[in-house]
């Protein structure tokens, strides 16, 4: 499991070595009874696991207590992983814009907004409404150009595989939210809601 995980062989080796100790010296101890000695303190610390810069760190570390602690003090070092994503604080856009059968909201700086719905990858109707003037959107640019709409990074307020699904979730954000830039239209009647 570890080897499948990346830890590199020499610290496989390791933890065989110290199982194989531990049971070695267990054994040992029940076959020839021997004064018992005190049981060592142990100081935990956790170290982010860095491959060899962490093995590295932690000989050196036990190297220390042994020389200048208490005859009886041992270090235990616990290595934690981080997960891939952790380490990467900005989304890939791409992702974002590939996805499909999404809901999606676009937001001007000025407050105006616009809900739709696609089937498609949400960067072809977002492209639409970027370029197209016959989208309320491109529209609303035009006619204020110090105005801006992040089309990069759309909020995706739902999804379904369901055509009909997606309509109705579209239909009852818009109602919802009341957007400018779509007021009158919806996807599906919703006549339960429209009393």
């Amino acid at each position: 499991m570890l080897s499948r995980n990346g830890y590199p062989n020499n610290f496989l080796d390791r933890c065989i070595q110290q199982f194989l100790n531990r049971k070695y010296f267990v054994t040992q101890q029940h076959d020839t009874p021997a004064e018992p000695s005190p049981s060592p303190k142990y100081i935990s610390l956790q170290l982010p696991y860095l491959g060899s810069v962490s093995n590295n760190i932690q000989q050196e570390l036990s190297s220390f207590i042994r020389h200048k602690a208490v005859v009886n003090m041992k270090l235990r070092c616990i290595q934690s992983t981080r997960k891939l994503q952790s380490w990467f604080s900005i989304k890939d856009r791409w992702a974002l814009l590939n996805r499909f059968n999404d809901v999606f909201k676009l937001m001007c700086l000025c407050g105006a907004s616009y809900i739709g719905q696609t089937q498609r990858n949400l960067i072809n109707p977002i492209e639409e409404h970027r370029t197209s003037l016959s989208s309320s959107v491109c529209r609303h640019l035009q006619a204020n150009p110090d105005h801006r709409v992040d089309f990069h990074n759309p909020e995706v307020t739902g999804s379904d595989n369901n055509w009909q699904q997606l309509q109705i979730l579209e239909s009852l954000l818009i109602q919802e939210d009341k957007p400018e830039q779509n007021a009158h239209i919806l996807s599906m009647p919703l006549c339960t809601f429209n009393l």
